[in-house]
């Protein structure tokens, strides 16, 4: 628990790190396994034999190496952690795709779980990550094929609904609440015109404020799916209410930003799929069509994304003014002198 604790007490105290070289570094997993026990870093490259470790019959240890592995290195936040990062990610993602016999859907979860976090701090580290969020996206995918085959195949697109009636826009996210997310696009999904779109917002948002309630009486329907928390296989279930809602095209404000819309996201539950830049990176997944931004993005900005850049004018959101603060505070109420 101590080396997987990025705040353990000890990674703070300079004075409790002991004299490394009294530990020969040849010795590989303990060595390193110890020394993170007092620094969130270490130096030079470990060799990681991924896929022995993905067949080894103790799967707490490959579980735990893992984890440890792809974490601790983004602590650093210079390039060339970043890429060794990546790099363990890749090979890590490559072999558990290569061997998805060996690991069960919760071990596999667990693991997503906690790449998606280490996706999430390289991203803000700069550059282009395109590969290990590829990769990542890859697994999630064939997690999907593994456990979830009935939502890996193409959606028909509904082409009667297109011509006779208006196109049905499906939301999903866990953030319709006073949240950046919300705040930062919520009006686009406010301010469709509904003589043409038919807008849905499908919420899993557990902590629900006035926001929650602007969106929901903004658009034509909103479903909320928490009560399918309590669920065995809630994304099985969260999965079929989505898909039988038959949009024609589904939205992820923010993919990047939990486990739920990541997993669903590599999920086919409507023809076309479109992810917003609630979080800067791309999904890695290739059952995202489209990625919306704004004309901020480089020159070169397509080679970030695995989906296919969408380029809105400006900044490409749509920011919900921010609500006027009505207080009766005064300067002389907390003892300020009014000059």
């Amino acid at each position: 628990d101590l080396f997987l604790n990025s705040k353990s007490i000890l990674q703070l105290l300079n004075e409790a790190v002991p004299d490394f070289s009294a530990y020969p570094a040849n010795l590989g997993y303990p060595y390193v396994c110890l020394q993170s026990m007092f620094v969130p870093y270490y130096q030079g490259e470990i060799r990681w034999g991924a896929e022995a470790a993905v067949k080894s019959p103790i799967k707490s240890i490959f579980l735990i190496l893992a984890m440890w592995l792809v974490q601790v290195l983004p602590y650093q936040a210079t390039a060339k952690e970043q890429e060794q990062s990546s790099g363990y990610l890749c090979s890590l993602t490559k072999a558990m795709i290569d061997n998805i016999g060996h690991l069960t859907a919760s071990e596999c979860r667990f693991l997503s779980t906690v790449f998606m976090g280490v996706l999430w701090q390289l991203s803000y580290i700069g550059g282009n990550i395109i590969e290990a969020s590829r990769a990542y996206g890859d697994f999630l995918q064939m997690i999907v094929k593994q456990f979830y085959p009935a939502f890996s195949q193409a959606v028909k697109p509904n082409r009667k609904l297109k011509k006779q009636g208006k196109i049905r826009i499906g939301y999903m996210s866990l953030r319709f609440r006073h949240q950046a997310v919300s705040l930062y696009m919520g009006n686009r999904m406010m301010r469709h015109d509904k003589s043409k779109f038919h807008v849905t917002c499908m919420s899993f948002t557990k902590d629900k404020d006035y926001l929650t309630k602007q969106i929901a009486n903004s658009c034509d329907e909103f479903v909320d799916l928490t009560p399918l928390s309590d669920s065995e296989d809630f994304f099985t279930e969260m999965a079929k209410v989505i898909k039988k809602q038959k949009f024609d095209i589904l939205i992820y404000p923010d993919i990047g930003m939990d486990e739920v819309t990541f997993l669903l996201g590599a999920m086919r539950l409507a023809p076309v799929q479109v992810v917003m830049m609630g979080h800067c990176m791309t999904s890695g997944l290739s059952t995202i069509d489209y990625y919306v931004s704004g004309d901020h993005e480089p020159v070169n900005g397509q080679d970030y994304y695995v989906e296919k850049l969408i380029k809105l004018p400006n900044l490409g959101v749509c920011q919900l003014p921010p609500v006027k603060n009505v207080s009766n505070l005064t300067r002389s109420s907390i003892g300020v002198p009014d000059d």
